[in-house]
């Protein structure tokens, strides 16, 4: 597959597969070329093909969310299919116990519950929402159950989703991935709360954590391109250029006083990406039938602390 190598750059093919322990495909891992600054994102299967212009001396990254990263020289690549097993990072949080020492153990929600939908986020395949949902920091406990709202607007309303959990890094964007687990989820009917027990995992709050929704290909799901018809699909991408959307559609609520941290990233090219793993800061969206609401995505996590 590799040409000889030269001081110059020159295209050449790659193609391979990042999996796990258990030599299974992560879903939607990437591969760097980190001189070249590329990024290509791998399919369901964690296969990926491209073609790129690589000097000799460049370098592979290869990582997925949830996963360590890692690093591979060009000349030590095999000359034909590429196998990367990449090892789970170490979550620092799975000894984590609560302790009463006195104290009642208590339940409390993070984001504003189970309100009622107001209007649709319409994504496409690969696409993802994430919305912070602060913890008052005398209130650091453990993560319970993770609840999103789908509504039943979407044509193919029981694709399969996955739910990501991510600590707020210092830039206050999403940062590390804190579960150990793919969570895939999928609706019933649709306008339903979706919910994941997450509560085995022993995950600290410590002080928020952003919940995010990403539709992904794969999983046998419909991956037919249907039509937005006018809709609203605010926090879905650029309104004006966005025309289509795959499988359900993630709930939106408007709140009084509340500013919610939203990021977004998208998998393709297109409209505001130019890197498939890049975050986006979304400023909110403020109108509804009173003053001072926000439209806002339906997600919210219940927790366990300690009152003294």
């Amino acid at each position: 597959m590799f040409c000889s190598g030269s001081a110059h750059a020159q295209m050449r093919a790659f193609f391979g597969r990042i999996v796990n322990k258990d030599n299974k495909g992560i879903i939607n891992s990437f591969v760097k070329v980190e001189k070249a600054n590329q990024t290509f994102l791998c399919d369901a299967k964690g296969e990926f093909y491209f073609k790129a212009d690589i000097a000799a001396d460049d370098s592979f990254s290869f990582y997925g969310q949830g996963y360590d990263k890692t690093t591979i020289e060009l000349d030590v690549l095999p000359e034909d299919s590429i196998i990367v097993e990449l090892q789970k990072k170490s979550n620092r949080l799975q000894e984590a116990v609560i302790g009463a020492h006195g104290g009642r153990k208590r339940e409390a929600v993070a984001g504003a519950g189970r309100t009622s939908h107001d209007a649709g986020c319409y994504l496409t395949f690969k696409d993802e929402t994430a919305l912070f949902l602060p913890v008052d920091s005398l209130r650091n406990g453990l993560l319970n159950e993770v609840n999103v709202f789908v509504t039943k607007n979407g044509e193919a309303v029981t694709n399969k989703f996955i739910v990501h959990i991510y600590e707020r890094d210092s830039t206050g964007a999403p940062g590390e991935e804190v579960t150990d687990s793919t969570l895939v989820l999928s609706a019933r009917k649709g306008n339903e709360w979706v919910s994941a027990d997450l509560s085995n995992k022993k995950i600290q709050v410590k002080g928020g954590l952003f919940v995010s929704v990403e539709w992904v290909v794969g999983y046998k799901n419909d991956g037919y391109p249907w039509l937005i018809n006018g809709a609203s699909n605010y926090y879905s991408g650029n309104d004006s250029l966005r025309t289509f959307y795959n499988g359900q559609v993630l709930g939106l609520t408007w709140l009084h006083d509340v500013k919610p941290v939203v990021y977004r990233r998208y998998a393709r090219t297109t409209f505001e990406n130019s890197a498939p793993d890049k975050w986006f800061l979304t400023p909110p969206l403020v109108g509804g039938c009173k003053r001072n609401e926000c439209i806002t995505p339906m997600m919210y996590f219940t927790y366990t602390y300690v009152e003294h």
